[in-house]
């Protein structure tokens, strides 16, 4: 069984799409206070531990950054961390790899940044600036 960190936003959601995936896992959710449910009851950091942990735009957006970070850390047990961030220069992110912990990003940004490039390459080649 692995061991999932999420936020509640996030798990609500995605919870039909989780729920088809044909794999063992559990899901911990951290609630807008900062603290920890499993199967809907509170459930202490030691008792969680979590394997993998998915930090999303969502928790940037409920100012929830600082305590899933503060967890995943505490936590020692996180092996892997999918974030969705397109750099990892963050100070957190270093802190994260010291511990051992991957890090994975998604590629969502490539497109519009690769428009954004082409855009400006086009527009200096055209002379528009």
């Amino acid at each position: 069984m692995t061991r999932i960190l999420i936020d509640e936003q996030a798990h609500a959601r995605l919870k039909r799409q989780l729920q088809a995936i044909e794999a063992d896992l559990t899901f911990i959710l951290m609630k807008a206070d900062g603290l920890l449910y499993l199967d809907g009851k509170p459930i202490a950091l030691d008792a969680a531990q979590p394997e993998v942990a998915w930090l999303n735009v969502g928790m940037t957006r409920a100012n929830l950054t600082q305590p899933y970070v503060q967890t995943v850390l505490a936590a020692k047990t996180v092996k892997w961390l999918q974030t969705f961030n397109a750099g990892l220069d963050l100070p957190f992110y270093q802190t994260i790899l010291d511990q051992g912990i991957r890090i994975s990003a998604s590629s969502a940004q490539a497109i519009a940044i690769a428009e954004y490039v082409i855009a400006n390459i086009l527009a200096c080649y055209q002379d528009v600036f």
